[in-house]
């Protein structure tokens, strides 16, 4: 085990999780963490006594289990057994299969041999008195601990590294913090998600601030792109700045925009396939738009970017803290608006026949956080 990895524990990864957090070492900073499940083994043996039934299971422990339990299933012992059988060999056959896997015919003696009759009147089996050696019978359960296996460092460099140092209890958030990480530290505040994989696709580095422009761009935005917004504008079909109500019971109302509805249903390959989009209404558009706006803005790495601009304004307001409150209402609706301006986007520089998919909307976004 490299020395610079410490090990947390628990019956659970939950509970080892609780240990990342409560006995972490002062002053350093969680780098990294590899999670490991809880595992188990049962193994059974036999011997020709529990003693050796035991050696032979323990033989079969596997590297880093430790012995849970031992059960003696049956001991061993030597029985005498009476059958009726028409020879030796169908009196041998008939003991073993009565007498299970783990025995042995240890001696088989005929008592009566077998009587033929006449003309098959009279006609008897053989008797036969067997010995028959049953061996011991164990069952051993093997453990392992869940376990999560973390580096530590000077500075905070990970999502996992900042989602440890603000769950760790008497986090101070320090002012240095605030201007470093701030959009990281609202991020977290915002999802409520603390399970660094989460991130995993989300740049933890500086943000430029063109890319906090382009957010606050799309979320604000009210003007389709390209020929979109040409064909929008001789109709008088502009995106509407309020068009997205969140409510406080958790569902939205959207106000429908025919042509943003019907570039977006044509294109986004998270929706089913077939229908004819000319005889939707504008309703059932709007349904099928919204489902793959919210498809699309449920990417991490979208919702961060979309984010930015909402972060932005919570920055500019005052010093940070981990009990915070902040209008998720107004978070999801520009959340909404901006997926919906960068779908459009991602339409307006699609081939002839192209399809919008997670990967064309992710790599739309990445390019967003380029120099």
């Amino acid at each position: 085990m490299n020395r610079n990895v410490i090990v947390f524990e628990g019956a659970t990864l939950d509970e080892a999780r609780k240990k990342l957090f409560s006995d972490s070492p002062r002053g350093l900073y969680l780098q990294s963490e590899t999670a490991i499940p809880p595992r188990s083994k049962r193994t059974t043996a036999v011997g020709d006594s529990t003693e050796q039934a035991f050696a032979a299971a323990l033989a079969q422990q596997p590297e880093g289990m430790t012995v849970s339990s031992k059960k003696e299933i049956s001991s061993a012992g030597r029985t005498t057994v009476a059958i009726d059988a028409w020879d030796k060999e169908a009196a041998a056959a008939l003991v073993l299969k009565q007498a299970g896997p783990n025995a042995s015919l240890e001696a088989l003696t005929e008592r009566r041999p077998p009587k033929g009759g006449f003309l098959g009147i009279g006609k008897t089996p053989g008797k036969y008195e067997a010995v028959v050696f049953r061996k011991a019978a164990v069952e051993v359960h093997f453990g392992q601990a869940a376990r999560i296996e973390a580096t530590f460092g000077a500075r905070i460099t990970t999502w996992a590294g900042l989602i440890h140092h603000l769950g760790t209890p008497g986090t101070k958030i320090i002012d240095e913090l605030g201007e470093r990480l701030g959009y990281q530290f609202l991020f977290i505040l915002h999802e409520r998600e603390t399970a660094s994989t989460y991130y995993d696709t989300v740049p933890f580095g500086p943000v430029p601030a063109h890319t906090i422009e382009k957010s606050r761009a799309l979320v604000h935005g009210t003007q389709l792109p390209g020929m979109l917004g040409i064909m929008a504008a001789a109709a008088g079909a502009s995106l509407q700045s309020d068009r997205y109500d969140v409510r406080t019971d958790g569902n939205t109302a959207r106000k429908t925009n025919a042509v943003s509805d019907m570039s977006i249903v044509s294109v986004a390959s998270c929706l089913p396939k077939g229908g004819n989009l000319l005889a939707m209404s504008n309703e059932q558009l709007g349904t099928y738009a919204f489902q793959a706006i919210t498809h699309y803005a449920k990417i991490p790495l979208v919702r961060y970017f979309l984010g930015l601009s909402f972060s932005q304004d919570t920055l500019n307001k005052g010093p940070l803290s981990p009990s915070m409150d902040f209008d998720w209402r107004r978070y999801l609706a520009q959340l909404y608006s901006g997926a919906e301006l960068l779908l459009l986007e991602v339409y307006d520089e699609l081939p002839d026949g192209g399809l919008i998919t997670d990967e064309i909307v992710i790599k739309k976004v990445r390019s967003s956080f380029q120099p």
